[in-house]
């Protein structure tokens, strides 16, 4: 409100292989002081894939969930000409299942990394991004009672059974102690 700028929105299809969306000023009629060319920029909502719905996502673990608006709500600011702002994507499909059903949800995490740089061209933003090709499976199971009955067991046998030897080891070597001072 008040600001010169552009304002950005859509969708761009590209392939699974790494690349670049290089946002630039340019103009047949114009031409550009490079000095007064500012790229501060604030990103609303960055996303990978068909867009979840507020239902879907919310459904997703939190570790998930933090990983699929990295950049949203994020301001950068241009302090000096000629600066080039620059954000590298890490994108991992994912593939999520909960307990219980049969649907799953595709979606694509990531993690961003950004930075600014000085060049001597045209300032400009670029995303480069890079996708994983390895996809990340998360299966939610249902452990049932039985088996947390049995780890329980386990665990106390295995507690008894150190106890014991620990025992033992000090019985014998208080006997032996006995014997050499009798």
């Amino acid at each position: 409100a008040g600001h010169e700028g552009c304002n950005l929105f859509g969708y761009v299809e590209v392939s699974r292989a790494p690349g670049t969306i290089h946002l630039a000023p340019h103009s047949s009629r114009h031409s550009f002081d490079f000095s007064h060319v500012n790229t501060s920029h604030h990103i609303d909502h960055l996303s990978f894939g068909l867009e979840l719905g507020a239902i879907e996502r919310r459904g997703l673990p939190p570790d998930v969930r933090k990983h699929l608006l990295s950049l949203d709500g994020r301001a950068f600011t241009a302090a000096t000409a000629h600066l080039t702002q620059e954000h590298h994507v890490n994108i991992v499909p994912t593939r999520y299942q909960p307990a219980g059903s049969v649907a799953h949800v595709e979606t694509y995490q990531f993690t961003a990394t950004s930075h600014a740089r000085t060049k001597d061209t045209l300032p400009s933003l670029l995303i480069s991004y890079d996708v994983s090709p390895i996809q990340v499976n998360i299966a939610e199971r249902r452990q049932p009672t039985s088996e947390l009955v049995l780890s329980f067991c386990a665990i106390i046998g295995g507690v008894v059974a150190v106890f014991g030897i620990i025992d033992g080891m000090l019985y014998t070597g208080s006997a032996v102690v006995r014997q050499k001072l009798s």
